[in-house]
């Protein structure tokens, strides 16, 4: 992480034209300045907007712990213990993960890490032998540390995923590597992933995934959602409705107004946002 805090720094001054060391650059400049100057040096066309979002997220990166982070447990697909490496094998055949939390009774005891290519490479000559025969020691990590205690974690015990534990020391969720690194530069996509996740434009207002972070949600439109109590955009209006939400329900809060139009269970999975022209008052549930 010191080194791509280094670089990061290198580059703004290059970036920027600005002549002196990163500790002086420190001195002169907090975080929230210099990303205003980017974004003001950004408008004027001298830098582009992925530098500008690179360098904003490793700053945020600073100010983050595992539960930020996480993918919430509700999310997180695991294989219970008494499947066989066989068992495991149909099971992760329509889920396509690269790696899996192993457990016990529930997802709260998790005793394994397992990885697709272990599977595979057991399947031939162990397809009976029970899963946990050849899953890792997994990592556990609370959910208020430091995303960059947990990078250094995992990168100091060659660590891919860790499970991230809430204060009772049940299961909150798990983290990759992969978002950590998603922190910085944005979502890293494979042929797996589905990249229907971003903002679009239809139906009189914006479609929003429920799990847009709200931070990015404030940032990319200018509102005024509270990032203190909730993560998601989801988890904000369920939060501001005060009951499972259903599709038609309707928040006014923030500077703008949110439709849930589809719930996954219990989760929101999608809604409309259509930005208002003056600042809510509060939330007008309807």
């Amino acid at each position: 992480m010191t080194n791509l805090l280094n670089w990061s720094a290198g580059r703004l001054v290059r970036l920027l034209g600005i002549k002196g060391t990163p500790a002086e650059l420190d001195t002169i400049h907090s975080p929230e300045e210099i990303v205003m100057m980017l974004k003001q040096t950004q408008a004027s066309g001298q830098i582009d907007r992925e530098d500008v979002r690179m360098i904003e997220g490793v700053f945020e990166f600073t100010e983050k712990a595992a539960r930020d982070v996480m993918t919430p447990r509700t999310d997180m697909e695991g294989l219970p213990a008494d499947l066989t490496i066989g068992e495991a094998a149909r099971h992760i055949a329509r889920i396509g993960r690269s790696r899996y939390p192993v457990y016990q009774d529930s997802p709260d005891d998790v005793v394994g890490i397992v990885h697709i290519k272990d599977i595979l490479t057991a399947l031939a000559e162990r397809q009976d032998a029970p899963i946990l025969s050849i899953a890792r020691e997994p990592l556990f990590v609370p959910g208020m540390r430091e995303v960059e205690d947990v990078l250094a974690d995992m990168k100091r015990l060659k660590a891919q995923m860790a499970v991230v534990l809430d204060e009772y020391g049940g299961t909150a969720g798990i983290v990759t590597m992969e978002d950590l690194l998603e922190e910085i530069v944005g979502e890293i996509y494979d042929e797996h992933d589905a990249v229907e996740l971003q903002p679009t434009a239809g139906g009189g207002g914006i479609v929003l995934p429920g799990d847009l972070e709200v931070d990015d949600l404030n940032r990319q439109y200018g509102l005024t959602l509270s990032e203190e109590e909730y993560t998601t955009v989801g988890g904000f209006v369920f939060g501001a409705l005060g009951r499972l939400p259903r599709p038609g329900d309707r928040v006014r809060v923030g500077g703008a107004t949110f439709e849930v139009l589809a719930m996954d269970g219990r989760r929101v999975a999608s809604l409309k946002m259509v930005p208002d022209a003056a600042e809510a008052a509060g939330p007008d549930r309807t």
